[in-house]
């Protein structure tokens, strides 16, 4: 929309990088949901990308953002890519709940070490598409940017809105506020 494209056009000429993530429908996209497109922006990894170079922009993520080896096994997922097999089995013994608690850790740290470079942007679109699991991650990312020159905007549309005061509670009282946008003007929505 225009207004969200005008948002992140001030942003960025204030000096801000802009990440995006969109969630999808149920079903559609395998491997393209918002949290994982935004680990792959927040490395500057383009859609498309083999999985060798993405094994590469893991190695440099883990160098240049000093993320920890027991974190590798998440960042892998994030990036859809295959795990290493003594990883793999340790990966595998986890409970879902621990492998989404890495995952979650992961995204946070990114957007800490990115954001300690340069303040930066993130915007999750089509929130009210989302699962339990994303917004588990929007949540833990709520409380990360709260802590380091970063802003998370998350688009809804009214009906379906998940962002109530049930999801609020799991932010931990960090600052949230709602902005309600009437409809768009003949001359916005081209």
């Amino acid at each position: 929309g225009g207004r969200r494209a005008r948002f992140a056009r001030v942003a960025s000429e204030r000096g801000l990088t802009v990440h995006r993530g969109l969630v999808l429908p149920f079903g559609v996209g395998k491997g393209q949901d918002a949290i994982r497109s935004l680990v792959r922006s927040l490395l500057g990894i383009p859609s498309g990308m083999s999985k060798d170079e993405r094994l590469l922009a893991a190695e440099a993520a883990l160098r240049k953002h000093r993320l920890r080896s027991d974190q590798v096994v998440f960042l892998n997922d994030l990036l859809d890519l295959p795990q290493p097999t003594e990883q793999k089995a340790l990966y595998d013994a986890m409970e879902n709940a621990s492998r989404n608690k890495g995952k979650q850790g992961v995204v946070s740290s990114l957007v800490s070490a990115v954001s300690s470079t340069n303040a930066l942007l993130a915007i999750v679109e089509d929130v009210h598409w989302a699962d339990d699991l994303t917004l588990a991650h929007l949540a833990e990312l709520t409380k990360t940017v709260a802590d380091c020159p970063a802003l998370l905007v998350m688009t809804s549309r009214i009906d379906g809105d998940q962002l109530d005061q049930g999801w609020r509670s799991t932010t931990d009282g960090r600052p949230c506020f709602s902005v309600d946008l009437g409809p768009l003007r003949k001359q916005e929505s081209i």
